[in-house]
Order: C-alpha cells, then sequence, then structure tokens
C-alpha cells in the first residue's frame, strides 16, 4: 500500500508540475515549487511541537561555580523529544544520533566529541563547554548511536534528556 500510495504522489507532483511548465510559457512570469518530505519506514513520528526546538541555557551559572577545574550539571536543562503514532511490535529503545547540525562539526577543541560549544582558553571565561548528558548524568558524544528506553503512554513515547 505504501507503493501505491508514492505512485499518487507522484503522478499528482507531474501534474502540478505540467500545469506550472503551461503556465510559464504563457506568460513571464515565474513560479517555483518545493516538495519537502521523506519516505520513512518508521513505527512512529516525531511531534511537530518537538522536532525544532531550543534550549535556554541562561546567562550565568552562578560566581564561582566553575572555578580550578570544577564541573557542574546544576544548571542543566531538561528538553524531550516526543513521539507520536507509535505501533511499537517488540521495539523496547529508541536510537537516536545527536549532531551539531548542517555545515558544523563538534566544538573546536573538543576531541572526545562530547562538546556542542567551547571556549577557546584565552579571556574572562577559559575552558568552558557545553554537553549533552542523559538523564543519569552521562555525557551523550556526538554523532554516536544513543540508545534510550522507551516510555509507552497510549501508543507515544518521549525521550527526555538534559542540556
Amino acid at each position: 500500500m505504501k507503493s501505491s500510495h508514492f505512485c499518487k504522489l507522484a503522478v499528482t507532483a507531474s501534474l502540478v508540475m505540467g500545469i506550472v511548465s503551461g503556465a510559464q510559457a504563457a506568460g513571464s512570469n515565474t513560479a517555483k515549487v518545493t516538495f519537502l518530505g521523506n519516505i520513512v519506514d518508521s513505527p512512529c513520528s516525531v511531534t511537530l511541537d518537538t522536532e525544532d526546538q531550543t534550549v535556554n541555557m541562561g546567562s550565568s551559572i552562578g560566581n564561582g561555580t566553575l572555578s580550578n577545574g570544577k564541573t557542574t550539571i546544576n544548571n542543566a536543562r531538561t528538553f524531550h523529544i516526543d513521539l507520536e503514532g507509535c505501533t511499537w511490535a517488540t521495539e523496547k529503545n529508541m536510537n537516536v544520533v545527536f549532531t551539531t547540525g548542517s555545515g558544523t562539526t563538534a566544538a573546536t577543541g573538543a576531541t572526545d566529541n562530547l562538546a556542542l560549544m567551547k571556549t577557546d582558553g584565552t579571556g574572562a571565561i577559559s575552558n568552558v563547554s557545553l554537553a549533552i548528558g542523559d538523564a543519569g548524568k552521562n555525557n551523550i558524544k556526538l554523532g554516536d548511536t544513543y540508545t534510550q528506553a522507551i516510555a509507552d503512554l497510549d501508543g507515544d513515547s518521549i525521550l527526555d534528556e538534559k542540556q
């Protein structure tokens, strides 16, 4: 059924493009049509409200919190990825890969590939980095597959992480 659905979409897209081409030949106006999307064989989907998130880290973690090589997770920010329409058969875990985004790499100087952001070691604030960790306070390495147990809530799932 999935392949027949895809064929219907392809035919519809072809008809639309045919109409646009005819309109383009008749006048000097131009049109641009962009199709976005993926065909994925997946047991569920990421909800629209959690597929593009911003995590506000604030502007201060407190005077002296990171002095003398200290680390802190006291200012961790929680974010979550919600899934919907899940049809689980035997799957008990969800795999996630965190990346820095298109065209960027891990933070400069982050040889362990854990830091999303790292200062360069000069100035008033130096050698400070930002990393992603799991609910157990373990760092998650960028680019590696991270496995999280699924919390099933009426066919939906929530993946919680700490920033």
